[in-house]
Order: C-alpha cells, then structure tokens, then sequence
C-alpha cells in the first residue's frame, strides 16, 4: 500500500486543533509514535485505526484509502449534493454536509475552492444572522486555504473573493490588504495565446479563449455599471444612474445575454423610477422583472445554448426553477423602495403570479 496515511493524519488532527500530544492521549499511543506516523516513518497498528478515525472524525476506510486526491467529477456531484440542501432551504444540513465531506477530504484545496463559490451563491437563501455568519465564516476559512494553491487561477480568484468576504464581514482594511496581494497588470496572456492557436489552425482552442475572455470582460462591464448606478443613487443624480441602466441594458441585449442578466437590470431600472417617484416605470419595469422570471427558466439559463459562447462550460450547480421564484419573490417584497406601489393592485398581481408558478 502507498503510504500516504501520515499527510491525512496530519491534516485532519490539525483542522481538529488538537495538538499530537492530544491524539496520543486519546490513542494510547506516545506523541513520538503520532510524530512518525504523521512523518509517513511508520503505520499505525490496526487496532489504534478505529479510535484514530473517530478521533479524527472519519471512517477507518477513508484513512486506508491509497488515493490522496480524489477526481474533479466527484467535486462536482460533492458541490451540486450541498447546494440542493442549501437550494430548498436546508441550511444546516447544507453546511453539515460540506462540513462532512471536507473532513473526508481535508486536502483538496479544489473541493474547498468549488463549495466556497457555491456557499456564496446562497446568501441570499438565509433568513437569519446567525446562519449566515457560519456560511460567511466557512467560505472565508476555505478560501484562506485556497488562496495559498499553486493553480495560479485559484489562488487569484480566491483571494478576489476572500477581499469581497472580509468586506461584507466589515473588515474593510483587511479586505484592502488582501486586494494588494493581487498582482496589477494590464496584460492577458490568454490574449496572445489565442493569436497563437489561431495561426496555427487551431480554432476551437482560440475560440475558447476569445468566449471566455469576451464573457469576462463582459461580467466586469455589467459590475462596473452596478457600481457607478449605486455612486450616481447615493448622490441622488437619478438621470444619470437612470442612463446607466438603459445602457447596461443595450449590453446585455447586443450580446444575447438577458437570460442572465436582464432580471437584475429590470429590478435597477424599477428602483430608481421608484426613487424619482415614478409609479408607472416603476411597475412597467416590475412587470418585466416577472415575465423574465416566468420566460427565463432554469434550462434555459444555459451559456452554452446562446451562440456567442457555445464553447463555454458551467460548473456551477444549475439553479431550479422553484429557486429562481424564491428569488424573484424576495427581491419583489423586501425592497423597501418599492413602498411606492406595494399597495397598488397591479402589484399585489404581480406577487400573485410568482406564487403561482
């Protein structure tokens, strides 16, 4: 057998915080015997295997497996079990199951990286502080350990949104701090990778490439906008975040993309006509909202089926239909700006037919 045990050991007593001296005692063995197993200098004897593993929290089998890392597909289907748990409310037992399968695998930094995205993608899903916090707490402890991956695309990426964490949690030093750990530079080597599989005749790689940078280029267009929309809102010029909206929306159009994006733009454009008091826009773009909610369903939120970038692949859990509604009904009633119309009936029609779906 390849004697990989000692890694497993080390890495599970560690997230345990317990010390070696700890595991001894809890063994029967000396903390130099712990010392050598972590060391890979010898095997634990078979009869210490069932109070090491439950001392460790995993089963005598997941300590004899030979396999240090397990496969991307079993990531995947790992994140897409969690999120279902999280997608109809289960938020504990969504946290208990990655909670789970982390201490069965404590050293794919993949597996942390992919269930720090997919507990972010449910914050909005938690109706309690204290809930989120937890949910807030395990992405950031994860993305702390990914950020340190030799993948140079996780390690940036995490750190991204380690910053974005440490600001929702108020740490807005930390969150600057971390942000100057990313490198600054202009260039994208993807760019002349691109030109180099197309001189070569290779146009499915550099289509690829062009998809993604295009696609991502894109996403911080629309971010850019989100951000300058909420600037202009603050200083109360509404003409111009009014503008910004419009012209996000020209983008999201020119480029096929409303599936994705034209829900949020509805919702923006119906908050700043309800900020300049404007019942009518304010419900026209409400209602627009809702028939996107109702059009747009969860198969039909596929990147891959909008020819522009038929070469792209998700990941990323598909959301359900029965998500999409919980969302669009919270986003309806928990905006406060849209007091203006809430006791309208076209709206209480509108609520009525989310519920319906």
């Amino acid at each position: 057998m390849e004697i990989i045990m000692g890694k497993k050991i080390c890495d599970l007593r560690k997230k345990r915080e317990l010390t070696q001296k700890d595991l001894a005692l809890a063994i029967g063995v000396s903390p130099l015997m712990v010392s050598k197993w972590e060391r890979d200098l010898a095997l634990p004897n078979t009869s210490h295997l069932p109070d090491l593993a439950r001392t460790l929290g995993v089963d005598v089998s997941f300590l004899l497996d030979s396999s240090e890392e397990i496969k991307v597909e079993q990531i995947i289907s790992i994140v897409k079990q969690c999120a279902k748990e999280m997608e109809v409310g289960n938020i504990d037992a969504g946290l208990a199951l990655c909670k789970k399968h982390l201490q069965e695998n404590p050293a794919s930094l993949f597996l942390k990286y992919r269930l720090s995205i997919m507990l972010q993608a449910y914050f909005t899903k938690v109706n309690s502080e204290e809930k989120l916090d937890k949910m807030i707490n395990m992405a950031t402890d994860l993305l702390s350990e990914t950020a340190g991956s030799k993948e140079l695309e996780i390690k940036l990426t995490s750190l991204f949104m380690l910053s974005n964490l440490e600001m929702l949690k108020g740490n807005y030093q930390e969150a600057i701090n971390i942000l100057n750990l990313l490198p600054k530079s202009d260039i994208n080597p993807e760019i002349i990778l691109s030109t180099i599989y197309f001189a070569q005749g290779d146009f499915d790689n550099s289509t690829k490439i062009e998809q993604k940078i295009l696609f991502t280029s894109l996403n911080s267009s629309f971010v850019s906008l989100n951000n300058l929309y909420r600037i202009a809102k603050e200083r109360k010029d509404y003409p111009f975040a009014l503008d910004l909206m419009l012209k996000q929306r020209l983008l999201i159009q020119a480029v096929s993309l409303e599936p994705f994006m034209l829900p949020a733009n509805c919702l923006l454009l119906a908050d700043i006509y309800a900020q300049m008091g404007d019942k009518t826009n304010t419900l026209a773009y409400l209602k627009e909202f809702v028939d996107c909610t109702v059009k747009y369903s969860a198969s039909s939120i596929n990147l891959a089926a909008i020819k522009l970038f038929d070469q792209m692949v998700s990941e990323d859990p598909a959301p359900t239909d029965a998500y999409l509604k919980e969302n669009a009904l919270y986003a309806l009633l928990n905006n406060p700006t849209y007091a203006l119309v809430k006791e309208l009936p076209e709206f209480a029609d509108l609520v009525a037919q989310l519920r319906a779906l």
